[in-house]
């Protein structure tokens, strides 16, 4: 194939100028597809189905130095920074926590008087707010017998190693300040209790 450049007659993915039949990686939707794209491994049918198929994807350090520099020293009106703003703001942003689970961390936070539990740090000493930590590990599991507040530094020794240990060790702190009852490290939750939440 030497001396033929790009998808001309004589090129194995020509296809003299047609689409070509794929289905889009993320949803399973079918496509057509340019030959040319089939330099790529993956194909999508539009941007959102793109966009969901990258999170979670590290970009190579090349990518990432590429990207920076593709993009540096260009300026970006206000009305462009508007724009992307209010479009990676609430839910469409990646970062974004509904309401309700900010509430309970607040109130755990007011539960143990913006004190970490395991050291004993002020949440003003700490100079941000106090990390709000799951006990049993699963972030899922809101329960208010299942969170603790823990400075920075402790939350990181914790989620280290012995989560074993840690279970046992938050849940004694638990029982002996609030009268939380656990039982083979499980919640035990009396019918009162369930109403106060």
């Amino acid at each position: 194939m030497k001396g033929i450049k790009g998808f001309q007659k004589g090129h194995p993915n020509y296809n003299k100028g047609k689409s070509i039949k794929s289905t889009c990686d993320e949803c399973k939707s079918k496509i057509e597809i340019k030959p040319s794209a089939l330099k790529w491994k993956k194909h999508f049918c539009n941007h959102k189905c793109y966009a969901k198929n990258m999170i979670g994807h590290k970009m190579s350090k090349n990518n990432r130095l590429a990207l920076i520099k593709a993009h540096t020293g260009l300026a970006c009106s206000t009305e462009k920074k508007n724009k992307i703003s209010f479009a990676n703001s609430g839910e469409k942003n990646g970062m974004w926590k509904e309401d309700s689970e900010r509430n309970v961390k607040k109130r755990i936070r007011q539960r143990d008087n913006f004190i970490c539990l395991l050291c004993g740090l002020h949440q003003e000493k700490n100079g941000n707010s106090l990390d709000v930590h799951h006990i049993d590990y699963d972030q899922s599991n809101n329960l208010i017998q299942n969170m603790i507040s823990l400075c920075h530094i402790c939350h990181a020794k914790t989620n280290k190693s012995k989560r074993e240990f840690w279970t046992q060790h938050f849940h004694l702190i638990l029982n002996d300040k609030y009268g939380y009852k656990y039982l083979d490290n499980k919640i035990l939750i009396e019918l009162n209790d369930r109403k106060s939440q």
